[in-house]
């Protein structure tokens, strides 16, 4: 039986199979979240707005849930074309992530719990050895890489991306629009390398994100990805991103890309997340604050704080990260590793420096009137507020 429907898949059109998954995933969704609101709001369990939400209403956030729902189902469609049999891998995954994901957005849980699931589900993805990084072609003087680093990178990365695309997840629209443009990438380069499960696992959260963005932004029907849903798609950008890292040389070619350069270019695609998180993270260090301490300092907090809405600063950040992949990308096919290396540093830098310029201008704003109550006191006072601002303008760099 199997091998009938592997010889089935084989003969059926790539192109038009993946437009029916697309529109599969589509449709799950797009049904399942009316249903979810309705659910969600019968039983009272929105998410109440607090001092750092972007938000002023009581706002259902499960939409995870449709999520799972579509990724299961279209598993189950691809696994013909899974020859290492990963997804089985995937699923246990994604139902550990779904199981936390669900409690943490109905009863909050803990900051250990939540990293003890993830670390779980990046375990049972590392059991299958379809996706190992056996060479970083030179970059920063490895080749080979042992199995020690191999596994100590992935699980790395993997905690990395799922926890970056969680913390994005901050207004209406960006997680959603972020989420399709990199699995746009990922599903382009896959489907040139005839990579087809991969392509196609690219495509399911494609398919659903797009139909999540419908309610997302909506006035009367909002709805969130909430953790479920981030911790879900950010865990599938993960492993499309380790698969990613894993091509072989060959298939770099094919796709003009240095193989020294994979690297840097997979922190090219995912350039807003990396630089927000390693700009949170340096922040809550020099605060002497806990990792996963939620705060108002990512960069969609800062743009909306400038006044814009969220739908601009989505676009804006969108549109951003589109020009970022093209310029790493063009720069790969003409530069060697260390100079693509500088110019994602500078490009970093100018990103942190055209932050660091909004938000002084919007807390300068703020800052004024108690400059001037504080010149009508004594001295000591005086000199006690101005450090206070000074140290406040000095963390904005971060």
């Amino acid at each position: 039986m199997k091998m009938k429907m592997e010889f089935l898949i084989q003969n059926i059109n790539i192109n038009n199979y993946s437009v029916l998954l697309l529109v599969i995933s589509f449709t799950i969704t797009y049904l399942m979240i009316p249903k979810l609101i309705a659910v969600i709001r019968y039983k009272n369990l929105m998410d109440n707005p607090n001092s750092r939400s972007s938000h002023v209403d009581k706002t259902p956030s499960l939409g995870g849930i449709a999520f799972y729902v579509s990724i299961i189902f279209c598993l189950f469609l691809i696994q013909w074309y899974d020859f290492v049999g990963i997804s089985f891998n995937i699923i246990a995954a994604l139902t550990i992530l779904f199981i936390a994901g669900l409690k943490d957005d109905l009863v909050i849980l803990s900051v250990k719990a939540k990293i003890f699931s993830q670390f779980l589900a990046v375990t049972l993805l590392l059991i299958n050895a379809g996706i190992p990084i056996e060479n970083f072609y030179g970059y920063l003087g490895l080749a080979e890489v042992p199995f020690w680093l191999n596994i100590g990178f992935c699980y790395f990365a993997m905690l990395s991306i799922i926890n970056a695309y969680n913390l994005i997840d901050g207004i209406d629209g960006l997680a959603g629009m972020m989420g399709i443009l990199i699995f746009a990438v990922f599903g382009v380069v896959f489907y040139i390398l005839y990579l087809h499960f991969y392509f196609l696992l690219a495509l399911v959260p494609l398919g659903y994100l797009i139909a999540f963005l419908r309610y997302n932004v909506s006035k009367n029907r909002k709805i969130f990805m909430g953790d479920t849903g981030s911790m879900i798609t950010g865990f599938l950008i993960g492993v499309l991103a380790l698969r990613f890292l894993s091509l072989e040389e060959v298939q770099l070619q094919t796709l003009h890309i240095q193989p020294e350069n994979v690297l840097l270019l997979t922190l090219g695609i995912l350039f807003i997340l990396t630089t927000d998180t390693l700009r949170v993270v340096m922040i809550r260090l020099w605060h002497k604050k806990g990792l996963f301490k939620p705060d108002k300092n990512h960069v969609h907090h800062i743009l909306i704080d400038t006044g814009l809405s969220h739908g601009a600063t989505s676009f804006i950040l969108t549109g951003y990260s589109i020009f970022m992949i093209t310029l790493f990308y063009i720069i790969n096919l003409y530069l060697p590793m260390l100079s693509l290396l500088l110019v994602i540093s500078i490009a970093m830098f100018f990103t942190m420096a055209v932050l660091f310029h909004l938000k002084i201008k919007y807390r300068s704003q703020k800052l004024k009137p108690n400059i001037k109550i504080i010149s009508t006191l004594k001295k000591p006072i005086l000199k006690i507020k101005l450090k206070r601002v000074f140290l406040q303008i000095f963390e904005i760099f971060f």
